[in-house]
Formats: C-alpha cells, structure tokens, sequence
C-alpha cells in the first residue's frame, strides 16, 4: 500500500499449500508433514474397531474413521486430515478406496529395546507391524499385559479374551506399534505362548529297575484335550518298547 509518495506499508502472509488429490505421498512424507490435509497409500496391516494402520516401503500410519470396512491386506488410497492423539499420528476424517486385496503382510522382527528407542528419538516406527519373540509376561491386567526382554518393558493391549495368559509365560506377539502417551503394541493379531515341559526325574536305567517306578511330567500352553502321542524314548533317541510303561495323562 503506498500513501503519498513516500510512505509504503508492506504486509507479510504465509501461503500454505493444500494437498493436491492428484498426487499420492508416501507415509514417510505423510509423517514428515505432520499436520492438514494428505493423500497416501498403503497396505492394511490391522484393522479394529474405528482404527487401522497402513504401512508402505517407507513408513507407516493410522487412520481413524467409522465404518471403515478394511480387511488386512488391502491396498488403498486414502486422503483425510492429519492429528496427533495421544502421541499418535492419525489421519483422520479419512475417504478411502480400495486398489486391490490380498496383498502380502508381514512383520518386521523387532526388540523391545529398539522399539522403545525409536519412540524416544524419532517414533519413526510408529504404526509399523512388528513380532516381539520370545518376552517374558511381567503383568497381566484384563486385555491388557506388560512383556519385558531384559530390562526393557512395553505394554500390549488388546489381547484377544479367547487366549489365557499368565505372568512368567514367554510369549512371541505379533501387533502395531501404537501410542497412548507412551509407546506400546496394539492390535495383536497372533500371540503365541511357548510350551514349557518339567520331567522328573529326567533318565531312569530301566534295565536297574526291579519294580514299577514314576516319571512326573508338568506343562503349561500345550493343549491335551485330543488326545495326543506320548512316546518314551531310550538315551539314543529310539522309542522304548518296554511293555510295561503306560502313561496317564
């Protein structure tokens, strides 16, 4: 605005550009971005209740909407509008379309202490599919449990009812990587609890034996219920064929 001849008022705006509809981001450039609107791709990796992850070859995101009727392995496009609740990036609000279906999905094999590393430096494996091998249970609280490899710890929730699981069980879970303020996996789609087996004692010299003795055999997360094949076996591996042993289970 100029008044006079001598005096110029300038004004300073900052222009921000909407995403364009006709050009897909990558998740990694989703989550660079941060906040507005965005239009990216991916393949469902899980989907519950109003919440589903997408992961491309860069990154991943979750998308929060109701009804939205995915099925893991779905490739879609979506657009919608970027927020952060409770730490985690959402896109929310979202219009999807589905590019194709049955499309592989599989699990990055990472360790508590990488995932909780990440979370404190960068969260950029937030929303990543993971398998966790091999935690020991330290806490069990309804759908919720906390698993520890070491000295690191994470939370999982969402355990689905149908699966017991006790403190000290080891277990390999397969979910995302969420946030509710801190950094925990969520929507596990596969935890397996590890077998354990006590035998006691664990040898007898049978051919030492003048009369019947007994082998206790203790276990936890093996299911007996149809009946299984219980073979004893000699020091070389060969199955014992000594008439006499009977097994009760």
């Amino acid at each position: 605005y100029t008044y006079h001849s001598n005096l110029t008022l300038t004004k300073e705006a900052m222009i921000t550009q909407a995403a364009n509809p006709n050009v897909v981001m990558t998740i990694a450039a989703v989550r660079a971005q941060g906040t507005g609107d965005v239009n990216t791709k991916g393949v469902v990796t899980s989907c519950v209740g109003n919440t589903a992850y997408i992961q491309d070859a860069t990154a991943a995101v979750s998308i929060y909407g109701t009804n939205l009727g995915l099925t893991v392995g779905d490739e879609i496009i979506v657009s919608g509008t970027l927020a952060t609740y409770y730490g985690l990036l959402e896109i929310t609000n979202p219009v999807i379309s589905v590019s194709s279906s049955g499309n592989e999905v599989a699990a990055t094999v990472k360790t508590i202490a990488e995932i909780v590393a990440d979370h404190d430096s960068s969260n950029g494996l937030q929303g990543w599919l993971v398998k966790i091998e091999e935690a020991v249970v330290k806490e069990v609280d309804g759908q919720k449990i906390t698993i520890a490899q070491g000295n690191k710890t994470i939370i999982v929730s969402g355990v689905p009812s149908e699966i017991t699981v006790s403190v000290n069980d080891i277990v390999t879970i397969t979910g995302n990587i969420g946030s509710f303020d801190d950094v925990r996996i969520v929507n596990p789609s596969d935890v397996y609890l590890k077998p354990t087996i006590t035998i006691d004692p664990l040898t007898y010299d049978l051919n030492s034996l003048n009369q019947g003795g007994t082998i206790e055999v203790g276990y936890t997360n093996i299911d007996f219920t149809n009946s299984p094949e219980v073979v004893f076996c000699d020091a070389e591996g060969s199955p014992a064929t000594y008439e006499w042993i009977t097994a009760q289970i």
